[in-house]
């Protein structure tokens, strides 16, 4: 424990002096001012030393935070993952996809309906447009469609809060928006499971330590923290309808229901999930946003605090 405390109080130190000395902003250069805003309190600096400290080998995943990430063509290998299967066919060029753009965008604002959550959805937007992962929200008729894609966008109702109230995720259809149809995959996306908690409990039992803890944190809003490459932004457009006004607005922050933005939240978060291993010699697993980890109720801490100063 007093180890952990004084890996992250030396992390903590090593951040702010960072901060202090303006090499974060120095690394922020030439970062367009969405991106930027996208990316927040990001810690460039302290991310690659990590990296270079740990030797992790996707040193790439932290450029995202200043260059973003792709939501459409081959996405970047990470090199640590299995090769994926060839596709069944191949992806469908983003060429094609913008000469149809214009016929695609019409039908689908003739088919939408008044959203059940619509005004929940209008809220969760105008929070987004505060911290710069979205754009303003607008009437879609005063949209070129022929210059953008647009997306659904729905809630999905997810059980009950604490207090009873209905949980709503925003989910974005870019499936049906053929979005996701010019993705390549090229590696094989892995997430941790229950069953390495199972094994990381199994060596601590068999080496005599049978007291134990399992923890967990829930890195929030995760794929919005991550920005949108600044030409694929065009092609990150929602609309959905309240009463009988059709709304849209744009993403400049991976969106749940891009395939992109799955694959690179799972880059950020491997490069997490192996810096808590190596830096603070916590045994971690991750299931999407949520890290977690199995140790000793002697020893068990949070990698919280370490987590905030990245982000």
């Amino acid at each position: 424990m007093e180890y952990r405390e004084h890996a992250i109080t030396k992390i903590e130190e090593f951040a702010n002096k960072l901060i202090n000395d303006g090499l974060v902003s120095k690394w922020f250069e030439g970062t367009d001012e969405l991106t930027r805003r996208v990316s927040g309190k990001f810690n460039g600096p302290l991310a690659e030393e990590l990296a270079k400290q740990t030797g992790y080998i996707d040193k790439d995943c932290i450029l995202m935070f200043r260059d973003g990430a792709p939501v459409t063509g081959a996405l970047p290998e990470s090199g640590l993952l299995e090769k994926a299967q060839p596709p069944k066919k191949d992806a469908m060029p983003l060429e094609t996809l913008l000469a149809k753009a214009e016929a695609k965008n019409k039908e689908l604002l003739s088919r939408l309906k008044p959203e059940k959550h619509g005004q929940h959805l209008l809220k969760e937007i105008m929070a987004d447009v505060e911290k710069g992962r979205m754009s303003a929200p607008q009437t879609a008729d005063s949209l070129d469609l022929k210059a953008v894609v647009l997306s659904k966008r729905f809630g999905l109702e997810q059980g009950t809060k604490s207090d009873g109230s209905v949980k709503i995720r925003a989910v974005d259809d870019c499936t049906r928006s053929d979005l996701n149809e010019t993705i390549t995959k090229t590696e094989k996306m892995v997430c941790d499971g229950v069953d390495k908690a199972i094994l990381v409990a199994q060596w601590f039992d068999m080496n005599g330590q049978t007291d134990l803890s399992m923890g967990k944190v829930d890195i929030a809003s995760a794929y919005r923290r991550v920005p949108i490459k600044a030409d694929h932004r065009k092609l990150s457009w929602i609309a959905f309808k309240i009463d009988e006004q059709i709304m849209a607005s744009r993403h400049n922050a991976l969106c749940f229901g891009s395939t992109g933005s799955v694959y690179g939240w799972n880059r950020v978060g491997m490069f997490l999930t192996h810096v808590i291993l190596h830096i603070l010699k916590l045994p971690t697993g991750r299931w999407v946003d949520d890290i977690f980890w199995v140790e000793s109720n002697a020893l068990v801490s949070s990698p919280f605090s370490f987590c905030v100063q990245l982000f």
